[in-house]
């Protein structure tokens, strides 16, 4: 009883936890001139030997830092369907710097960030979670096209879900993106 008692109060910190920071994003970004929100989604393969097909829609509040730093906050949803068994859902949210150049036709960018997620299961073939509750560090690559602040990109994104070992076991998984996005 006192361990569902426990994990009840832990969803709950962490949905809270979620819905500030999407909050605060929104307050972050609301009237700085070089904030904005871009939308994206693509597909991808894990790393873990799992043999699963993956997705992944995600949002980004941004706001520039400097001339070449930009904060986002992005709130993202990521489906797992491994070769047999249950798919996973993962819905998150990651603080991401990114370092980029701007107004060229093509300008290239890094993102790291580390966030926290939540998914729908604690088991995925062979990779027993110990919780629903993750770390999800990520980084990557890739492109912005056009020297607007709007436009396309294109990029590819490193993603990890682990709890930490606050839980036992602590199977992780990884998996890689391919994403476009836009720009608002």
């Amino acid at each position: 009883m006192m361990k569902v008692k426990g994990l009840r109060l832990l969803n709950g910190g962490i949905f809270l936890m979620l819905l500030g920071i999407v909050f605060g994003s929104l307050v972050l970004s609301a009237g700085t001139a070089d904030s904005g929100y871009e939308i994206a989604g693509g597909g991808g393969v894990s790393l873990s030997n799992l043999g699963s097909t993956e997705g992944i829609f995600l949002g980004a509040w941004t706001t520039g830092l400097s001339n070449v730093i930009e904060l986002r906050v992005e709130p993202n949803v990521e489906f797992i369907a491994a070769r047999s068994g249950k798919p996973m859902v993962l819905c998150g949210v990651s603080p991401v710097f990114r370092i980029s150049t701007h107004g060229q036709d093509l300008n290239p960018f890094l993102d790291a960030g580390v966030g926290v997620s939540v998914g729908s299961e604690t088991k995925l073939l062979n990779r027993n979670f110990g919780s629903n509750f993750f770390f999800s560090p990520t980084a990557g690559a890739g492109i912005k096209f056009g020297r607007a602040a709007s436009g396309v990109s294109l990029f590819m994104r490193w993603l990890h879900h682990s709890n930490a070992g606050i839980f036992r076991p602590n199977e992780g998984i990884d998996s890689l993106y391919l994403i476009m996005g836009y720009r608002f």
